[in-house]
């Protein structure tokens, strides 16, 4: 019964691949700050003839940390976002609205499933990569961007969300082409 309401719960989450790069397989010591970039743009009917238009940007530092965890690939990582807004409508009368600044921390973290070993940096080049592998992860978004419930444009949600992921990949070897 708990683990049929635990899995109930799990499964009606949302879901979506935050990015596939971090399933791949590096030494289990790795270290990886990469630079991320977002543009979201939505239009939305708003009356007969008024149309919303919202142009989200957002730029992105996220760090990772690669580990061991039980003998398989593990991660954890932190995402700080810098997040512009515009907002606008057609055929109205209402003003602009724009908004930005420092948006919601991510948290993520994902562990190797089938065939994603804890390798050191000499095993992980003689390791054969080709056939099936599976890893799992859940990210965190934790509102702690300014939320200003009177305007209409803003940079967060003002929203704690869970996002769990499982990938299977399959690799094959390179044909030379």
């Amino acid at each position: 019964m708990a683990w049929s309401v635990v899995l109930g719960v799990f499964i009606s989450l949302p879901t979506h691949a935050v990015d596939p790069r971090q399933y791949g397989l590096v030494a289990d010591d790795t270290s990886r700050t990469s630079m991320r970039f977002r543009q979201l743009h939505i239009e939305s009917p708003r009356g007969p003839r008024e149309i919303e238009v919202v142009k989200k940007r957002s730029v992105s530092l996220r760090q990772a940390q690669y580990f061991d965890l039980a003998g398989q690939l593990a991660y954890v990582a932190v995402q700080l976002p810098y997040v512009t807004v515009d907002q606008s409508f057609a055929n109205s009368r209402r003003p602009q609205a724009e908004a930005d600044g420092i948006g919601d921390v991510m948290l993520g973290f994902g562990v190797g499933v089938y065939r994603r070993p804890a390798l050191d940096r000499e095993a992980i080049k003689h390791y054969d990569r080709n056939g099936l592998s599976s890893a799992c992860g859940v990210q965190v978004n934790i509102p702690t961007a300014a939320y200003e419930k009177n305007q209409s444009a803003n940079i967060t949600a003002n929203r704690w969300m869970l996002f769990p992921e499982c990938q299977l990949a399959w690799t094959m070897k390179s044909m030379g082409f």
